[in-house]
């Protein structure tokens, strides 16, 4: 019996789920991740690095600290280089994650390595990968990392470098299809109840017809803001990008308010 379950070639995920009688009989999807039954790296050979970019976001140390551990548990990767204050980092010494170093960094908000946005130098970066012998260069960012990360991935394959490029999408959004569920979604969504619960007790004790407004992320995906209202029960209007808002008739966001008003006394909305 195998320790680990391993992805197939050809096991992927269906982009929709929903099918209907119009349209195409086409469907898009994605290459499932996941371990390989066959490595391209032995793994006694890997020289690793891992850098966090951009802004603090929750969930950073999680990351490390699971990276390190994997790599070195599972896979017996013998160097493991944490790069200091993102990408900038390339350009000092690093230090070196072991599984005692992260063992309770989890614990602890921000990120141990520290961040900082912007300094993407491809030249650096490179001296630095040649100069360790690395092959597996993890970054974590949002999507200014990500083209930094792309460009570099680019030159390595240019050069003829066997490095593998690996970009972590630091969005706790939830807002990408190729992945099941990005970090720090859900300690998000838990913070967010507690500004709703307290939107709550404000929108209840503000008489006549108080309404408490609670404002998410969420610029482009409603994600956090969904999850967040579904959870307590307490929402009485919830607006997000997916869905156009309407003021106005039958279905209007107003009549709809004054409505809740005139039964409850009071109301709560959540906009991303």
């Amino acid at each position: 019996m195998e320790m680990f379950h391993v992805m197939n070639e050809t096991d992927i995920i269906l982009k929709d789920i929903v099918r209907h009688d119009i349209g195409t009989h086409e469907c898009q999807a994605f290459i499932r991740a996941g371990p390989r039954r066959f490595l391209h790296f032995d793994p006694n050979n890997v020289r690793a690095a891992i850098v966090t970019c951009g802004g603090l976001c929750p969930g950073l140390n999680n990351v490390i600290r699971e990276l390190t551990n994997t790599l070195h548990f599972t896979y017996g990767v013998p160097k493991i280089y944490g790069i200091k204050g993102g990408y900038k980092g390339f350009s000092h010494e690093p230090i070196e994650l072991t599984p005692d170093l992260v063992n309770l960094i989890h614990h602890n908000g921000g990120t141990i390595l520290g961040c900082s946005r912007g300094h993407f130098k491809k030249d650096v970066i490179l001296k630095f990968i040649k100069k360790r012998n690395i092959n597996q260069v993890y970054i974590l960012g949002g999507d200014g990392t990500h083209k930094g990360i792309l460009e570099l991935s680019n030159e390595c394959l240019k050069l003829e470098l066997n490095v593998s490029v690996v970009g972590i999408p630091k969005t706790i959004d939830n807002d990408l299809d190729i992945i099941d569920r990005s970090f720090g979604f859900e300690t998000a969504v838990e913070a967010a109840q507690a500004a709703i619960a307290s939107a709550k007790v404000e929108a209840t004790c503000n008489q006549p017809n108080g309404i408490g407004i609670v404002k998410l992320m969420g610029r482009s995906t409603g994600f956090i803001a969904s999850y967040a209202t579904l959870s307590p029960g307490d929402v009485d209007l919830c607006l997000i990008p997916e869905v156009p808002i309407v003021l106005e008739g039958e279905f209007g966001c107003l009549p709809h308010l004054k409505k809740r008003l005139q039964e409850k006394g009071h109301a709560v909305v959540v906009v991303a």
